[in-house]
Order: C-alpha cells, then structure tokens, then sequence
C-alpha cells in the first residue's frame, strides 16, 4: 500500500488523502481535468472508464483493492490468528443466523472469503492445516437447479440431469433455439445467468440488467425459458399464490419463512417479498440437505475417525474437512458417499472432490 501511494503521489505531484472522495475527486476533476461522464463521481466503475486517462488512475483501482483486502480480511485475520496459541482462527456457526435456514458465519466470517480474483489464491493460501493433514474440500454441483428439478417435478429439467447435459448449456440451447452441440462459451454463461435468475424469481427488468440487454429481449428468453420448462413455472406460480394465501413459504423439510410483505401496497415490497418466496424453498431445502449431511458426517468420523477427521467450514453447498494424511483417501470416499444420499431426489446428487495443502488448492 504504501508502494502504491508513493507512485500515486508522484504522478500527481503531491500528497492528498487518498480515502477522502472528496480530495480524490478534487484532484481527479478539478486539479488534473480529467472528463466527467454524468454526474461527477469516485465510484469504481466510474474510475474504471477513465483507465487510460491519466496513469494514477489505474494505481488508485489497485490500491482500493489492496486496501479492502489487507483491511476486510488480512489485517482481522492475523490479529485473530496472533491472539491463539496454534495461530488458528475459530469462527462462530449460526444455525439461525438467516430466514433461508442456512449457516451464517461471524468473527471471521469464514463463509465470504474472496473466490476469484488477484488475492483470492494468496489470501487462501495462507490457511493451512496441521502437521500431518490435508484439507479435503467437497461440494454439491448444481444443488440448487437439482432441488428445483425434483420439487417442481418438471418432466425435461429432471430428464437433462439423468441424460447427464450441461444443464447451462442446455437451458442455452432451448431459450437462444439452438443446438446444444453449437452453443458457445459466451452463450453457456448467459444460459446460467437466466438458470440462477429464474430460481431467484428475477423479472424480465433483472435479468436485462445482469445480462445488460434490453428488457425486451430477456422477457423473450424468459419466456422460451418457460415454454421448455413449464413445470418450473408452475410450480413458482403455485409458491406465489401459497405465499400469498398463507402467508409463508417451506423448504422441503419444513424450514418456515414467513413472507408478510407478499400483501404490501408498495410494488417493490410487494415483488421482493415474491422473489423471496420463489428462492427460499430452493435454498431452504439446500440448508436442510447440508445439515442432515453434517450429522451423519459426524457421525462417522466419531465412529471411525475419532481424531483423525475434523469438519472445519460449511460453506452454502461445500464442505472443507481437515484429515489425518494417511487417511485421506478412505475418508474422502465414505463422505462423498454419504453427502451423494442425504437426501432421495428425482436427480442423483451429485459431490466433487478435492484436497490439498492449503485452502487455495481445494477446488
């Protein structure tokens, strides 16, 4: 940071408090003449355009990152680590932590460290396990889109997963009217975009702008979504209308989540209170699938191995597992086992593995 501040300095010519947007965009507008599209601003996206335009802008984008990084997560997480005798760091679990059933985590949350990105595998790297284990990494693929297979009972959706389809690729191929053999990267992305939208009851004015077209042409994709996929819509349609009528909304296992605002005379309460509806059986029922998975992970490893198998992060859909090195192998196969039938559904859950040395090698 303090590299990147000195370079920002010296391609402006002086000091000036680079967290202050006032200062910066002093020195930005006024001071070096920069242009102004719209309304005068310091916002990421809006520094990202004028990349180019001056060289501080790029370092004023690295050090924002590098800033968030060291002062959200490396700063916290070594002072935490520091304060232990083995330098580990012991997050809390909340069972009630969300209205959706799903764990939360706090102090660390350990459940929101950066995916992707430049310090993704640097920040990951430096979590480690004991002299002689490994990290065993395990998560569900696609466990959301599975569980609206099964609970809608939609004929094609089911069929795709025992066919064994790239189910991006697939929805694809039927929203764009192609074929699935000639559908592109680009286009996969854009069949999983409206995937993930439909299952988070997104409208047509969403996904437009998660796929910044035109409101026109995602009500067109949502709409051959639908033709394919009408068991989907009807079943959200019912959630809607039970949401409605009742007042609440279940996962399969009979998580409750009550949705008030369903009757609300604000249309913008009123259509987030609808997409809540849509989404929280889905992730209601994925919470429910992950715990009854839990207990029966605890209880092999009490029963074979006792000391030599610990759970250390629930993540949404994964699991991170530190295990004795010796015994990796078995164990990775017996708790993919057991994740692969927590639950009966009409589509095989499906469990990837991996295992490594840090955290940066679990994929």
């Amino acid at each position: 940071m303090d590299r990147l501040s000195k370079e920002i300095y010296d391609s402006v010519g002086h000091e000036f408090n680079l967290n202050s947007p006032k200062q910066l965009g002093d020195v930005l507008f006024n001071e070096l003449q920069l242009p102004v599209v719209g309304k005068q601003s310091t916002r990421e996206d809006v520094l990202s355009g004028l990349i180019g335009a001056h060289p501080c802008v790029e370092k004023l984008l690295e050090y924002r990152e590098v800033s968030k990084v060291y002062g959200t997560y490396t700063a916290p997480l070594l002072e935490m680590a520091q304060k232990d005798s083995n330098t580990s760091i012991h997050t809390d679990f909340k069972q009630a932590g969300t209205t959706s059933g799903r764990f939360s985590s706090a102090n660390p949350n350990m459940q929101n460290l950066p995916a992707s990105g430049t310090w993704s595998e640097k920040l990951r790297k430096a979590f480690v396990p004991n002299d002689g284990f490994k990290f065993v990494g395990m998560d569900y693929a696609q466990m959301e889109l599975r569980i609206m297979a099964d609970i809608s009972r939609d004929d094609l959706l089911i069929k795709d997963f025992t066919d064994g389809l790239d189910i991006h690729k697939a929805t694809a191929a039927r929203i764009l009217e192609k074929e699935i053999e000639d559908v592109t990267k680009a286009e996969r992305g854009v069949g999983k975009t409206v995937n993930f939208a439909i299952l988070f009851g997104q409208t047509s004015f969403g996904l437009a702008r998660l796929l910044n077209i035109d409101a026109q042409k995602a009500s067109e994709y949502i709409r051959n979504y639908f033709e394919h996929y009408a068991g989907v819509e009807n079943y959200i349609r019912i959630l809607e209308k039970e949401a409605y009528k009742r007042g609440y909304v279940q996962s399969m296992l009979g998580t409750t989540r009550r949705i008030a605002a369903v009757k609300s005379h604000n249309i913008t309460a009123r259509r987030a209170a609808l997409r809540e509806a849509v989404n929280m059986p889905i992730q209601g029922t994925e919470a429910d699938i992950m715990k009854l998975g839990m207990v029966r992970l605890n209880e092999l490893i009490e029963k074979e191995f006792d000391g030599e198998a610990y759970i250390l992060l629930q993540i949404h859909d994964e699991f991170v597992f530190e295990v004795k090195e010796n015994r990796v192998e078995e164990f990775k196969d017996k708790a993919c086992d057991i994740l692969r039938s927590a639950a009966a559904l009409e589509t095989t859950l499906e469990v990837h593995d991996s295992i490594g040395k840090d955290l940066s090698e679990l994929k």
